[in-house]
Order: structure tokens, then sequence, then C-alpha cells
């Protein structure tokens, strides 16, 4: 095991960091100017039913801007980089009266770089999906995407099938929970290729229904409208899904991203090979991802569960049922977080510290990491000599150095020797673009506490 010693000194958070991505958004809703019916809302819904048909020899072509733009957007296809920013676009004008289109990315040397949704009114106004744009995006497309996808995801019938562009389908992502299927669709052209897409999972996995969660926030950046929507089949008021040998009750329609952080698998299953006869306090619990998991395959002397939402609390009860454990093996507390660690007096071997996303936009960022401070140096009085702090960081907005700066600045004035003993990113049924690597928006960190 690589055991790295953290130096405490006193820091100061860079706010002039490289984060292309975040600045880039931040000055796109600046200054851009939306016209008043660019957002795109109901006249979509069409597409759920409604297959977008695609002909490789009708698309529209997309032309690149040359002479100052040009190394910039070539490079950056070149690299496997799938996106054209608006700005970069030669005849955007005339692309603008077809905004719900797939179009052929060209540069001025008429050399094809591959098909693309397309979003005239989005910063990223291209993505391309194919590097190949002589062939149809039909059926036949997603199907082979998504059998690729399907034959590197785990034997468990819960994991994610597609991941956005770690799966080369930017915008589109796609859980599953044995018969029950959540999709998300992060783009315009996404959206437009609903009904296509659901002909795809149904041919491929033939779930009892298909849920649309498109509640998510990103989608703003594509003007389109936020809601929830069953497009096939019934879904019941709660599913039950299967992770590392456990069992969980989740809410689709009601809990957080799509139902379940799938990112998360492989770390629940190290969790819980280090809870041994442990004591082991998991906050932010959601339904008792974690905590169940160290009580049931962990075999923890004691696990206690920390969720300030009362009906994923209940949610977490029901699943410890359902995995034969009793008020000895798991205890549930209804509780903000900050306020329990405020007053806790005991210690436990192992604490596990998940909060959502506290940098969820680049005007967050200085707030967010003071709270992601404040969280670490208040679980960190928790945690037993010799013991184990789990820290995971959900923004795509900090990096790597970001995320040791927030770890260090929460253990200066601290007499603890503190060791980075694992850290990692997502699980493998989240592969990610080698190109856009450093956009991840997960990370974790195993630290030892003297």
């Amino acid at each position: 095991m690589k055991f790295i010693k953290i130096k405490f000194n006193k820091i100061k958070f860079n706010r002039q960091r490289c984060r292309q991505h975040a600045a880039a958004q931040f000055r796109f809703f600046a200054h851009a100017k939306f016209e008043k019916n660019t957002k795109f809302g109901e006249e979509l819904l069409k597409y759920h039913h409604e297959q977008y048909v695609d002909k490789a020899h009708t698309r529209p072509d997309l032309y690149l801007k040359g002479n100052e733009n040009k190394h910039a957007h070539d490079n950056r296809l070149r690299r496997n980089i799938p996106f054209v920013y608006s700005n970069e676009v030669k005849n955007i004008g005339e692309l603008k009266g077809n905004p719900l289109t797939l179009v052929n990315v060209k540069n001025e040397n008429d050399e094809s770089f591959g098909v693309a949704t397309f979003n005239p009114y989005a910063l990223i106004t291209a993505r391309i999906i194919s590097t190949n744009a002589l062939f149809s995006v039909n059926v036949n497309f997603f199907v082979e995407r998504m059998k690729k996808a399907l034959a590197w995801r785990s034997n468990d019938t819960s994991y994610r099938l597609i991941n956005g562009e770690g799966d080369n389908l930017p915008g589109l992502i796609i859980d599953r929970y044995h018969d029950y299927i959540v999709i998300q669709h992060l783009t315009l052209g996404m959206e437009l290729l609903a009904a296509t897409i659901n002909e795809a999972v149904m041919e491929v996995l033939n779930p009892k229904a298909i849920l649309f969660r498109n509640d998510n926030k990103e989608r703003l950046n594509e003007r389109l409208h936020i809601y929830k929507k069953i497009v096939h089949g019934k879904l019941p008021e709660q599913v039950m899904l299967t992770e590392n040998g456990c069992f969980f009750f989740i809410d689709m329609l009601s809990s957080p991203n799509t139902g379940w952080f799938h990112n998360r698998r492989h770390l629940r299953q190290l969790l819980s090979d280090y809870a041994y006869d442990k004591k082991v306090l998991d906050l932010f619990s959601y339904v008792g991802c974690f905590g169940i998991q160290c009580s049931k395959k962990g075999k923890a002397k004691k696990v206690l569960c920390v969720e300030k939402d009362s009906k994923f609390t209940q949610l977490a009860k029901k699943s410890a049922s359902l995995n034969n454990l009793t008020n000895k093996d798991i205890e549930f507390v209804c509780s903000d977080a900050i306020t329990f660690l405020e007053n806790c007096k005991e210690l436990f071997d192992i604490v596990i510290l998940d909060p959502p996303n506290l940098i969820p936009k680049s005007k967050f960022i200085m707030s967010g990491e003071k709270r992601y401070v404040q969280l670490i140096s208040l679980a960190k009085n928790c945690v037993s000599s010799n013991g184990l702090l789990l820290i995971i960081f959900s923004t795509k907005l900090c990096s790597y150095q970001d995320h040791i700066n927030m770890i260090n600045e929460s253990f200066v004035d601290s007499n603890r020797t503190v060791k980075i003993v694992g850290q990692g990113r997502a699980s493998p049924d989240h592969p990610a673009n080698l190109s856009l690597y450093l956009f991840a928006d997960f990370y974790w960190f195993l630290l030892q506490l003297s």
C-alpha cells in the first residue's frame, strides 16, 4: 500500500486556477444575448414518440471557421475532444433556421470530422457522436453503442449503461435498475433523438418501464426545460436494486440524480473490506448506501447513518430490514451533517463524508470550498486514532490540486499526522473520454489519521 504524507502549511486558494470549462460557461452566460424564443419546451415532447429521421446524404453541413480559429478547433477535434463552440462555426446563421437537427462537421478544406448533435443557442454548439458521417444515426446506431457498453458493465443488474462522452454519446445518460431504466437527455440533440433511443433500449434491455429524469440543471445550458416523465410502462413507488450483494429501496422519481450513485460502487466495496469489527459513521448517507454495505458485507461492529431527509432515512431503514440488519447492527439519525458533527462526542474507526455537489456553478466556488473545509474539519474530530476518513468530492469545477488544497486547509493547526492511503475516481461503469479526463466530477480520498 502506498502512503503519501500531506505537508500542512497555511494556504490560500488560488482563484486564478485553470478551469477552462467553468470559465467558458461563465463568460457565455454573462455575455450571450439569447433571443426570447430560443428556450425549447413543450414542442420537443413529440420527439418522445416520433422518431427523428436522419439521412447522411441530406444532413446539413456545419463549417468551421479558418484563419485565427483554425488551430484551436482543429487541434481539439483531432485530440478527440468532441466539442465545437458557437464562435467557431462559420455558417451558424444559416443553420439556425434548422436548430433541431444533426450536422456533418467539416473544416474550410471540406475535411470531415464526423456527425454531431447541434444546438445553435448553446455555448457548445456541436457534439461529435461519430467520426464516420457516412451512415445514418438511427435505432441500429444506438443498439450497437449500447451493446458495446453492456459488454463492459458488471454482472450486476444495476449500473450505468451509458455515460455520455465516456461511451461516445455526449449528452446521454442511461442508468439501469433491474427491469427499470432512467434516461437523462442533457442536450437538445439527444432530446431530439429520444424516441430512437427508447426503441434501442427496448431492443437491448426490454425494460418494464422507462423514466425520463430530465430535471438536471445542466439542461439549462442548452436552453431546455426541466421535467420528469414516465414514457413507457408503469413505475412502482419504490424500486429495489442490488449492489455488491446488498439490497436497497429507492424512489426513482424523487431521489437525487437518477436514483442511485453508481459511480461509488467500487468504493463501497472497498470500505466494506476495511469495516470488519469497526465503528462506522456514514454522513450524507442517503438510503444507507455505504453504511448498509459496511454492516452486512463488512461485518462492522456498529454503523451510524446520518441523513437530513426523513424520507430517505425511512427508505434506509426499510433497506436495512431487507438485508436482515437490526438496530444493534445499524442506526439511523435524521439530522443535518454539520449540526450532528458539532454535537458529536463519539469517535469512529471509519468516517465517510459524501456530501452533495457543493460547487454546482462557478459562482459558488469560494463558498463551496469553505463549506468543504468546514465539513472536513468537523469530520476529522470524530475519527479515532489510526482511523480512516473517506472524503468524496462531486464537482467538475475543481481540479485534483484544488481538492488536496481543501484537505490541507482542513488540517491546518491540527496535531494529527495524515496519510493518503487510497484515492481515485468513478467506478468502471463510468468511463471517461481521455481528452476530458481533467474535467472529472468525482474524486475520492481515503485518509488515515494518527
